[in-house]
């Protein structure tokens, strides 16, 4: 049997650290879920201005493709005026004429195509940039009060920590390895009270031929089942 005198005090120390532990991860994980929604945010923003990019270079080489065109078709109509010009050239003409004139509007509709995709581009990348840098502003102001919190905790931390070691040196070394083996091994509470013949930590049933050198005194033993520390608060008659 192992005397837990000195170890319920000890796990309370044990508990409040894993407390506050558990308090620092939730703390750094809420800045590192905004630095991910920040760099995704960011990463589309890429995408989009990288396409921003593509659709203009194709708007500047229809605008191109389009001034060329123009001016061929006014040197074909020009061609078209010239007198004498024999009727089987002036129906090739013509007839060139009409294809500028189907590829002049092909093009025109797809520069206009580009030039409604570029301005809605050019209004979403602004309105998405303004937005990532008010994110970038949230997530600093986020950091500088997370590391005033996390500064109160760590401190916190540190003198339960210290109460801590003090309350070991009034442990016998043999019940102090017991009961740090498993903390390593198990975490969380090692050291369970019960009212009732059963585990706490594995839910197992207990059965009476353990529970009942436990009735009445301080001390515990390892549960046959996960090897957690029990002891006995409970009345008599609920182990019957």
């Amino acid at each position: 049997m192992i005397d837990c005198t000195g170890l319920l005090g000890l796990q309370d120390f044990d508990l409040e650290i894993d407390k506050l532990d558990e308090r620092i991860c939730q703390i750094r994980d809420k800045a590192v879920r905004m630095g991910a929604d920040i760099q995704k945010a960011q990463d589309l923003l890429e995408k989009k201005a990288a396409l921003l990019r593509k659709i203009q270079i194709r708007k500047k080489a229809l605008e191109n493709d389009l001034q060329s065109l123009t001016e061929r078709l006014k040197t074909l109509e020009l061609r078209m005026k010239t007198a004498g010009i024999a009727p089987s050239v002036y129906v090739a003409i013509e007839k060139e004429c009409s294809g500028t004139k189907a590829r002049i509007s092909e093009a025109e509709t797809k520069l206009l195509e580009d030039m409604e995709k570029v301005e809605s581009l050019e209004k979403d990348n602004a309105k998405e940039q303004k937005i990532l840098v008010g994110l970038r502003q949230q997530l600093d102001e986020v950091k500088k009060r997370q590391a005033r919190e996390l500064g109160e905790i760590n401190r916190n931390k540190e003198s339960v920590k210290d109460q801590r070691k003090m309350a070991t040196l009034k442990i016998p070394c043999d019940i102090l390895q017991v009961y740090e083996e498993l903390r390593t091994e198990k975490k969380g509470q090692v050291v369970w009270n019960i009212e009732a013949p059963s585990c706490p930590a594995c839910g197992f049933s207990l059965p009476g031929g353990f529970i009942n050198p436990l009735i009445g005194v301080a001390g515990a033993e390892a549960c046959p089942y996960c090897g957690v520390l029990i002891r006995w608060t409970g009345l008599l008659d609920s182990v019957r």
